[in-house]
């Protein structure tokens, strides 16, 4: 089984980081999900 990565911005991910969570935009708001094959 290949991994899914989740695409987003180096400021959404070092948010994440330092508040060791990670909640990204939604389906409904984007209309699409940022995911690729690496």
């Amino acid at each position: 089984m290949k991994p899914i990565l989740h695409i987003t911005t180096k400021e959404a991910w070092e948010t994440a980081v330092s508040q060791q969570t990670y909640t990204g935009d939604t389906l409904e708001s984007e209309g699409f999900i940022h995911c690729s094959d690496p």
